[in-house]
C-alpha cells in the first residue's frame, strides 16, 4: 500500500504545473460530488419524509382538535338517551352528514335496516362514514358493494346496514 502511494506521489510530481492544477480540480470535483451522494441526498431525503409526517400528523391533529367537542359531548350523554327517539334512517343520515356525504337513496328493509346509495363520493369520506356508524350509533354493515368512480378517488356504493 505504501508503495502504490509513492508510486502516485511520484507521478503526480513528474507532471507539469497544468497537470497538477487538472488533477486538483478533478478531485476537488470528486470530492465535491461524493459529498453531495453520500452526504447531502441522504440528509436531505430524510428532512422532506420528515416534513410529510409532521403535516400529516398536524393535519390528523386539527381534525381532532375541530372534532374535541363533538366527541366530548357524545361521551358525556347516556347511551340510552342518545338512542331513544331516533329512528335508523335519521342516525344514517345525521352520521352521513357528519362524515361529509350525502346519500343518494335510502331504502328501509324492515324495522332494523336500511339500504343507502352513494354516487362519486370520496372513498376516504365513505370509510369515515362506515366507522362512525359503527362505532357511535351501533349500526353494523350486512352488505356492502363498492364500484370505483370516474375520478381519483371517487367510488358509488351500496351498502346494507343494521342495528
Amino acid at each position: 500500500m505504501n508503495s502504490l502511494i509513492s508510486h502516485i506521489t511520484q507521478r503526480i510530481q513528474e507532471l507539469e504545473k497544468r497537470e497538477k492544477l487538472a488533477i486538483l480540480a478533478v478531485s476537488a470535483f470528486l470530492a465535491f460530488l461524493t459529498f453531495i451522494l453520500v452526504v447531502w441526498f441522504p440528509v436531505y431525503e430524510y428532512r422532506e419524509k420528515q416534513r410529510s409526517s409532521y403535516e400529516k400528523s398536524l393535519d390528523l391533529l386539527l381534525y381532532l382538535q375541530s372534532t374535541e367537542e363533538e366527541a366530548r359531548a357524545l361521551g358525556k350523554k347516556d347511551g340510552a338517551k342518545r338512542m331513544s327517539g331516533q329512528t335508523l334512517l335519521t342516525k344514517v343520515t345525521r352520521t352521513a352528514k357528519t362524515a361529509g356525504i350525502q346519500p343518494t337513496r335510502l331504502q328501509p328493509e324492515g324495522n332494523d335496516s336500511v339500504s343507502i346509495w352513494f354516487d362519486s363520493v370520496s372513498y376516504r369520506e365513505l370509510m369515515l362514514f362506515f366507522e362512525r356508524l359503527q362505532a357511535r350509533e351501533a349500526i353494523y354493515i350486512i352488505q356492502l358493494s363498492i364500484d370505483k368512480g370516474n375520478e381519483s378517488g371517487k367510488v358509488s356504493s351500496r351498502v346494507t346496514v343494521r342495528s
